[in-house]
Formats: C-alpha cells, structure tokens, sequence
C-alpha cells in the first residue's frame, strides 16, 4: 500500500536519484537545461530543505516510489495573497499509471486547503505527456512563459 508522507531525511539520497532522473527527463524537453550531477541536486537540495517555504511529499512503498515538491510564497501584487507551486513531481517509471501522481497532487491540493491557499501553479513543458495528466487533475492554461536564450 502506498502511503503519502511529509519528507524524511532517511530518504534523501532516493530523492536526490529521483531528481536526478527528473533532470535527465526535463533535459531531453529543453536543450538549455543543465544536466546535474548528484552531487549538484545534493547541494540544491539541501539549501531548498532548509526553507519553511519549500515541502515535499514522498510516495512510499516499501521505499520512495515518487515525489511531488512545492513552493509557497507571497507574490508582489494585489491580487494573490499566497500561492502554492508545484516546482517539481515524479514517480518511478515502473509505477506511472498507477495513481501514484494523483496521490501526491492530491496530498498538494490538501496541503492547500489547510493552509489557507487558494491558488496552485505548476509548470509544465508543451509537450510533456504530463500535460494531459494535468488537465484530467482540472488545472487550465492560465498563461503562457516564454523564454529567449541569450
């Protein structure tokens, strides 16, 4: 049975390999994505953890068998008090399409209503086959980012 937890530091060294893999993924999408090492995604996310602003939740089975990590902050305008972002979510190959994403956005949409937040964003590359998971979840195109590599 899968079970939905906070972040446990006994398993920092499967997030970081699930990051890894997460890297390697989103490279293959964008070609201006930096591949890092795992001494890289150790570093990051060691400074991450460490702000009350950063979460993350793990799947677990016997051991992690997904991740899904966001962000929360207050932006500079009148129109949102606070948002939550998801910055980051995988699920070992062997264990896609078997709910695992819903679980852990679930677990985000809970997260938020507990803390009062009422907006959650995500990002996601156009032809990531995770949009579609995405729009069945009920999120829409809010807006579209752009970018320019100098």
């Amino acid at each position: 049975m899968v079970k939905i937890i906070e972040f446990d530091e006994k398993y920092f060294n499967d997030v970081v390999d699930m990051y890894y893999e997460l890297n390697k993924h989103e490279c293959s999408l964008d070609k201006s994505v930096k591949l890092l090492n795992k001494d890289e995604i150790k570093k990051l996310l060691t400074k991450w953890l460490k702000s009350k602003n950063f979460h993350i939740f793990l799947a677990v089975e016997d051991k992690p068998i997904g991740f899904v990590s966001i962000r929360i902050y207050s932006p500079k305008t009148l129109v949102y008090e606070k948002i939550l972002e998801v910055t980051d979510i995988f699920v070992l190959e062997e264990y896609r399409g078997k709910g695992i994403g819903k679980l852990l956005m679930l677990k985000v949409e809970e997260f938020a209503r507990q803390n009062n937040i009422k907006f959650i964003f995500l990002e996601v590359f156009r032809d990531n086959p995770a949009f579609n998971f995405y729009k069945k979840l009920g999120y829409n195109i809010w807006l579209y980012k752009m970018k320019k590599i100098i």
